[in-house]
C-alpha cells in the first residue's frame, strides 16, 4: 500500500504474497516491480524498515519487526511471569533503527545529501535494479 502525503510517498507492506501477475498468471517478482517503480516513479518516498532502502527506497527510520517482537515479549512477561495488570502496564514504543538512506536512489530523484540531514547509514545500490536490469 502506498500513502500519499504532501509529495513524499510512505511505503508501507505487509507480509502477503505477491498480488501482481504477469499475463500467465503468475506472480511477479517483488524487486521486478521495485525496478519498474524506481524507472518510473520520481516521488520521494519512505519506508517502514531498512530492507526496503536495501532494494531502493530513499529512507527509513529502521522500525525492525525483531525489536516490535522483543518489546512485546518484554511486556508479555511482565504479564504472565510477573501477574501484572495488561491495562496498568505503559505503551512503549521500541528504539528507533539507523535513519538509512540510499544513495543511488537520492541521485535518481536529485538529492544532494548533506551531513545536516543526520543520515546514519548510507546504502550505495539499489537491489532491485541490480536484479532486473531491463524491466518488462
Amino acid at each position: 500500500m502506498l500513502l500519499i502525503q504532501s509529495e513524499v510517498l510512505i511505503a508501507t507492506q505487509f507480509a502477503t504474497p505477491p498480488t501482481i501477475k504477469d499475463a500467465s498468471g503468475n506472480p511477479v517478482d517483488q524487486l521486478e516491480i521495485g525496478a519498474w517503480y524506481l524507472r518510473n516513479i520520481n516521488k520521494h518516498e519512505c519506508a517502514p524498515e531498512k530492507v526496503f532502502v536495501v532494494e531502493g527506497m530513499l529512507c527509513s527510520a529502521d522500525d525492525s519487526g525483531f525489536k516490535q517482537g522483543y518489546a512485546a515479549v518484554k511486556s508479555m512477561h511482565e504479564v504472565l511471569e510477573k501477574g501484572r495488570d495488561p491495562a496498568t502496564l505503559p505503551c512503549k514504543a521500541p528504539e528507533r533503527g539507523a535513519l538509512a538512506v540510499n544513495r543511488q536512489r537520492a541521485q535518481m530523484l536529485g538529492i544532494k545529501l548533506t551531513e545536516k540531514m543526520g543520515i546514519e547509514e548510507y546504502i550505495d545500490k539499489c537491489l532491485a535494479l541490480e536484479k532486473h536490469t531491463q524491466s518488462k
